[in-house]
Order: structure tokens, then C-alpha cells, then sequence
């Protein structure tokens, strides 16, 4: 619809997020499980700030953002 040089770089956009999304899915189902196969954790003790962080972030999981996902979904056409 748009005509000129603004619409050639328009059209472009489709393909170009295209191509981002197939780099992202080789990205993390190929080349990301290849590198944590090679990274062990099994001989390292948690850090204290690990430990709170992680209990942190499973109570805002558990809590908050829950609750926010299942009211978007109960409310979704609003």
C-alpha cells in the first residue's frame, strides 16, 4: 500500500522478524541445551543470596504473577 523507498523497507519487516524467531528456536532448543550440558552444579553449594533469591522469586511466581495471569485469563476481552 505504501509506495517509495518507505514501503520497500516496510515490506522487509515481516521477513526480517521471521528470520529472528527461527534464530531464537535454533538458538534455544539446539545450541543453549549444548551449552548447559556442559555446565555442572552438582559439587557446588548454593550462596546465601541464591537461596533468598530463589525463594523470592518462587513466592512472587506463586503469589502475585499468578494471580495476574489467571485474572488476565478470566478477564481477557476487558
Amino acid at each position: 500500500m505504501i509506495k517509495g523507498v518507505i514501503g520497500e523497507i516496510i515490506a522487509a519487516i515481516p521477513w526480517v522478524v521471521c528470520a529472528v524467531l527461527v534464530a531464537s528456536l535454533i538458538e534455544c532448543f539446539l545450541v543453549l541445551p549444548a551449552h548447559l550440558a556442559h555446565y555442572d552444579r552438582s559439587n557446588q553449594e548454593e550462596s546465601r543470596f541464591r537461596l533468598w533469591f530463589d525463594k523470592k522469586f518462587n513466592s512472587f511466581q506463586e503469589g502475585i504473577f499468578r494471580k495476574f495471569v489467571i485474572s488476565t485469563f478470566n478477564y481477557r476481552y476487558i
